[in-house]
């Protein structure tokens, strides 16, 4: 009979300290050797961040995580007990309940008591978002979907990943506990051991309900399609989104990892599972509160992920509030918990808020891309209290510029534009993308700027936000004309983009005053500005 057993057979990929390749190791080991190793690694950021998660509602269940004071006493020990870990898998738990083809009770699967009659079986690809099945997009992959067999060490990886992930998958089946996927933020460190200590949730949760315990000590039967109104955090990490049952058959090579195995799965009993019908707060995703309600961030495949570093890092509900008030923001409670322990000195006074950030682009079943990527500020950005509404306001003077930029362009077109479906449309968005990736270099050099100031000097935090200003002006002007100077030179074209630069000339004088440089030059003759000078050029 198959079976593989997930606390010992190697499955997770994790990175050595010292370097080196990825290693494959069960989930005791890789607890037990935590502080010896770096982090997880997967090609696939959908994996490894259901990976983490799958590894912190381990830690917090078996070192039962509920204070503060808790992962203070695990960074000070400086590695997860293994004494702790043998308790918890060999009395508190089922042992069988970690077995991926238990005949009763697989790791996060169906129970064999529920009644699985109505699912289908389905092929194997069904259960990784990035490889077609069915009438999904190829992308890079030219397979059908018949042909995947994949080993069960892959089979577990790809199932850690849908309680973050899974989006809605057609009539009756509901996307995971938290919709649509948002962007997911990790608290990176030195070693695995401080990346899971300080990723787990010791604050309470606005919504988090005493009741169902993480999937491998569940004892509640996943009928499909129930609505459920009140999570437990635990639960909510490994949320049964989809009631299935892998089917382990004869061995060969693995479709996915080019390897040989004794047991290859192709293909799976596959059905809906729970419905998520509460509002719920996830420890590891940031809000944007209006006064239609609570919205998570997600990811969007026209906005860069380092341009929502106020809501993912600094801004907590009070710091900000946009749009006449309206909007506010609030950072995940994990970033939260980071700066309390920074301000308790649990951690050193020179840490750095390192984050991950993972991202699923999707539109319902249409999935677009995944995102992923590193931000981080020092201490001292964290801990001031002007620094979250410092950087949002310099972001979203960007992206008042930004918006200018596709405005002004469309009138480099005939009639302006009107009339016409998105004149311009590549142009326009090449343009906002040279515009956002030189920026970025530029909002990097403003965040050390702010570092190193006193929030107390006002003279010099307004020169600073004056000099973030002028780059982003600058910044713009030079997309602008990179792509105006590739849209004709006949007559009426070079006098069209005279029109849209004076447009663009103007609409950036209004929305980036420059009060410091009209004092300086007050009583001096006018220069022309490099817009004007070009327009001056082309007439000639």
């Amino acid at each position: 009979m198959a079976s593989f057993d997930v606390l010992i057979q190697p499955w997770i990929p994790v990175v050595d300290l010292s370097g080196g390749p990825p290693k494959e190791m069960g989930i005791l080991e890789a607890l037990e050797r935590a502080h010896e190793l770096r982090e997880i690694s997967d090609p696939s950021p959908l994996i490894r961040f259901g990976l983490y998660r799958i590894l912190i509602a381990f830690i917090m269940d078996a070192f039962e995580i509920r204070r503060l004071e808790h992962i203070e006493s695990l960074l000070n020990a400086g590695r997860f007990d293994p004494a702790t870990l043998k308790r918890y898998t060999e009395e508190i738990c089922d042992p069988s309940r970690f077995d991926l083809f238990d005949k009763d009770r697989p790791f996060l699967q169906a129970e064999r008591n529920e009644e699985l009659d109505g699912t289908e079986r389905e092929m194997i690809a069904r259960l990784f978002q990035h490889l077609p099945c069915g009438s999904f997009n190829t992308h890079f992959h030219h397979q059908r979907d018949d042909s995947h067999a994949v080993t069960p060490a892959v089979c577990a990886r790809a199932l850690a990943a849908l309680p973050p992930f899974m989006t809605a998958g057609g009539a009756g089946y509901s996307p995971s506990i938290n919709g649509a996927p948002p962007l997911y933020v990790l608290i990176a460190a030195d070693s695995l051991f401080e990346t899971l200590a300080m990723n787990c949730c010791a604050v309470p949760l606005p919504l988090d309900a005493d009741g169902e315990k993480v999937s491998w000590r569940s004892l509640m039967p996943v009928h499909p399609k129930k609505q459920i109104r009140q999570f437990s955090l635990l639960h909510s990490y490994t949320w049964p989104c989809r009631r299935l049952r892998l089917l382990p058959s004869e061995g060969g090579i693995c479709s996915y990892t080019g390897r040989s195995d004794d047991i290859l799965v192709r293909e799976m009993v596959y059905g809906p599972g729970l419905k998520a019908a509460g509002d719920w707060v996830d420890p590891q995703v940031a809000y944007k509160l209006t006064d239609k309600g609570r919205r998570k961030i997600e990811p969007d495949e026209n906005r860069e992920i380092w341009r929502d570093t106020g809501p993912l890092m600094l801004l907590r509900e009070k710091d900000y509030a946009g749009e006449g008030g309206r909007v506010r923001f609030e950072q995940p409670i994990v970033v939260q918990q980071f700066r309390q322990l920074c301000q308790e000195r649990v951690l050193p006074r020179n840490a750095e808020l390192q984050l991950e950030v993972f991202g699923l682009v999707s539109d319902n079943m249409k999935l677009s891309e995944w995102r992923w990527e590193r931000l981080s500020l020092p201490l001292s950005l964290i801990l001031r209290s002007d620094a979250g509404q410092r950087v949002q306001q310099a972001i979203e003077n960007a992206e008042l510029v930004g918006f200018i930029i596709g405005k002004d362009i469309r009138k480099a077109f005939p009639r302006e534009g009107k009339n016409t479906r998105n004149p311009f449309g590549l142009q326009i968005s090449e343009c906002k993308r040279v515009y956002w990736r030189e920026l970025r270099t530029t909002f990097d050099s403003f965040l050390a700027r702010l570092a190193r100031m006193n929030e107390n000097d006002l003279t010099g935090l307004d020169a600073l936000n004056e000099y973030w200003q002028r780059d982003v002006r600058r910044v713009a002007e030079s997309a602008f004309e990179r792509v105006v100077d590739t849209l004709g030179s006949d007559a009426l074209a070079l006098t069209r983009h005279v029109r849209a630069r004076d447009s663009l000339f103007s609409d950036l004088n209004k929305a980036l005053p420059l009060t410091r440089a009209k004092k300086a030059t007050k009583g001096k003759p006018k220069s022309k500005s490099p817009l004007r000078q070009k327009e001056v050029s082309t007439n000639v």
